[in-house]
């Protein structure tokens, strides 16, 4: 922006800057493709695109041209990723150093204004027309205030949000962290969603999430990913925090190795950082991912298969491979008050329920701790949260099953 402010003054350090803008764009941009999955999560995608839409708005207006920046893969199919990742709550499937808002998101403005496409802000304008009523004043969103008056310059449509997204009910994105998604509705606010991913801890801004999942039904989030932890609260005490190697002081942090996340642990041990859990299979009924390489030098083979059927999610973990006498644990974050037995669990919140079956052919029994990290000067309490676990041991065989099935409404 700078350069183009003095371009008529200073043409030639103007030129020269602006050159190397366009030749090194691109790697910003790698970030979309190839389907649009932003692998930071979507949280940090609002964060950085905001900027890549000023910067083609401004040399739209400063040059007449876009450099064609718009036409890169993945790029303008990123909004459609973003409201696929939002759940009937609102509320985002928060992977990786995100939070799981609602918040008001202005480039979501402007890419609906470049695609002419409403329905993209179809979880936009509700968060807009409420920030904007009388009693909402002294409200401040959670996210993208800085950049909340880009609003006025990006959307001029009407505040209609009644039309639902032109977007399947099933849905994955591939790319380094992919992800995959079922609905069964886009206009009923009591849906089920699942959101499942696969992906690898080495990421930038990554967590051991690697088969972590979210889970909505009935109005209520019933299976959660912590988020984050203040990047501050953990620096000031000497955490290294962007250390993440397989020993890095990063995977100390509860909220951010897979013990907190709704994955596999076996032994209590860390995931692999380096390992890819990849979908290896996929379609409108579920989805399977190969988590092998996430436990190598622990199990031989992990699988991990979402079965989606008549507003029930069901969940099989088969483990094979794993040393005898080891400890399995299947892991679910929840802010709901918990009642477990050996074989169900039953879940309450905002007066809803969802019950948790362990199928009679599974390994293990349920149990249920708070969701407390370990006893330290640097980790965050999470008051309110449990984990439903399941834990087993692996026989002699080395061959484990665990089966949940996760039913609304009792």
């Amino acid at each position: 922006l700078g350069a183009l402010a003095i371009a008529d003054e200073n043409p030639e350090p103007a030129r020269q800057l602006l050159e190397s803008a366009r030749a090194g764009i691109h790697h910003g941009l790698s970030a979309y493709v190839p389907d649009g999955l932003y692998p930071e999560g979507p949280g940090y995608w609002a964060y950085g695109t905001v900027y890549q839409c000023i910067m083609i708005d401004a040399l739209r207006s400063a040059l007449g041209t876009s450099w064609n920046l718009e036409d890169s893969q993945g790029f303008l199919e990123s909004a459609k990723a973003q409201v696929q990742l939002t759940g009937p709550t609102g509320l985002f499937f928060n992977f990786f150093d995100g939070h799981a808002g609602p918040s008001l998101q202005p480039p979501m403005f402007w890419f609906a204004r470049e695609t002419g496409d409403p329905s993209l802000l179809h979880f936009q304008l509700p968060l807009l027309e409420s920030m904007l009523q009388p009693s909402a004043a002294d409200s401040r969103p959670s996210k993208g205030s800085g950049h909340l008056a880009l609003i006025a310059l990006w959307w001029a449509g009407t505040p209609d949000h009644r039309g639902a997204p032109d977007l399947p009910l099933s849905w994955k994105a591939t790319g380094p962290n992919p992800v995959a998604v079922f609905r069964s509705s886009w206009t009923d606010p009591d849906a089920l969603y699942l959101a499942c991913k696969g992906g690898r801890a080495d990421l930038s801004h990554g967590h051991m999430d690697v088969g972590s999942f979210v889970l909505e039904a009935d109005g209520v989030r019933w299976a959660i990913d912590l988020g984050n932890q203040s990047y501050h609260s953990l620096e000031s005490k000497g955490i290294r925090l962007w250390d993440d190697g397989q020993k890095g002081q990063r995977w100390k942090v509860f909220r951010l190795n897979n013990r907190s996340h709704n994955t596999l642990t076996i032994n209590d041990e860390l995931h692999r950082v380096g390992g890819m859990g990849r979908f290896t299979g996929f379609d409108s009924g579920g989805a399977e991912l190969d988590l092998s390489p996430v436990f190598e030098g622990q199990a031989d083979s992990v699988t991990r298969k979402f079965i989606v059927k008549d507003r029930k999610v069901r969940i099989t973990d088969e483990l094979k491979g794993v040393e005898p006498g080891s400890t399995v644990r299947w892991t679910m974050a929840t802010p709901a008050e918990v009642t477990a037995g050996t074989r169900r669990a039953t879940l309450a919140q905002d007066g809803r329920t969802l019950e948790a079956t362990l199928s009679k052919e599974s390994a293990g029994r349920f149990r249920v701790i708070d969701a407390e990290p370990p006893e330290d000067d640097f980790n965050q309490p999470n008051p309110g949260t449990r984990l439903v676990l399941v834990e087993a041991r692996a026989p002699e065989s080395g061959k484990l099953r665990i089966e949940v099935e996760l039913a609304p409404g009792g």
